[in-house]
């Protein structure tokens, strides 16, 4: 599937297996294009929570399927999880 600047189907198929799609995209659509502009509003200084290690990290399939909840407030180096020391 090839999508063009704004998330709009150019292209796409319905064959299982190794197809091969093939579209022009008009790079003029690129400057006003909505992804484009998210990056020109993020705020990297928000970010710091995200690149930082707690300790209490999971791989992905552990933190999506487990039941016990998540503490709400994270304190780096300090793990809230039942049974951690």
């Amino acid at each position: 599937m090839i999508l063009d600047p704004y998330g709009r189907v150019v292209k796409e198929t319905s064959a299982a297996g190794d197809d091969m799609v093939v579209a022009g995209l008009d790079l003029g659509m690129l400057p006003l294009s909505t992804g484009r502009r998210w990056l020109q509003g993020r705020r990297p200084e928000l970010y710091g929570i995200l690149t930082r290690r707690f300790g209490d990290e999971r791989d992905p399939r552990t933190a999506r399927f487990a039941e016990e909840p998540v503490p709400v407030t994270r304190t780096p180096g300090r793990t809230d999880r039942p049974g951690s020391a």
